[in-house]
C-alpha cells in the first residue's frame, strides 16, 4: 500500500514555537477519557459456529451460566458430532456455580 491511502496514514513533522503551544490552531482535540466498549461471547467448531451473545455489562458466573452456558452452548453442542467445550481461565468460567452446571450436564468428569 502507498502511504496517503485510506489504510495508510501519513506521518508529518509539525514545529511550533514555545509561545504557539496553547493556541488552538496548533492543538487536535483527543478523548482521553474511558471508553465504553461492548464484550460478546461465541463458540465456534470445525463447520459450525454459535450465535453471538452480546454480553450487557460485567461477565458474572450467574451471568455466564444464565445468558450463554444454558441458551447457547448446549443447543450448539447438541448440534456438531464432536463436541470440545473449551474455556480459559477467566474468573466467570472457573466459578463453582459454572462447574457445577456443566457438571450437572455431564461436561465436567
Amino acid at each position: 500500500m502507498k502511504a496517503g491511502s485510506a489504510s495508510v496514514p501519513v506521518m508529518a513533522m509539525v514545529r511550533r514555537k514555545p509561545s504557539e503551544r496553547l493556541q488552538p490552531t496548533c492543538l487536535r482535540p483527543r478523548h482521553i477519557g474511558p471508553t465504553s466498549g461492548v464484550t460478546v461471547w461465541g463458540a465456534i467448531s470445525y463447520d459450525s459456529r454459535s450465535t453471538l451473545v452480546v454480553i450487557p455489562r460485567t461477565l458474572t458466573a450467574n451471568l455466564y451460566v444464565s445468558l450463554v452456558i444454558q441458551p447457547v452452548v448446549l443447543p450448539f453442542l447438541n448440534s456438531i458430532q464432536r463436541d470440545v467445550f473449551q474455556q480459559d481461565n477467566a474468573r466467570p468460567h472457573i466459578a463453582v456455580l459454572t462447574q457445577h452446571a456443566l457438571q450437572s450436564i455431564d461436561m465436567l468428569p
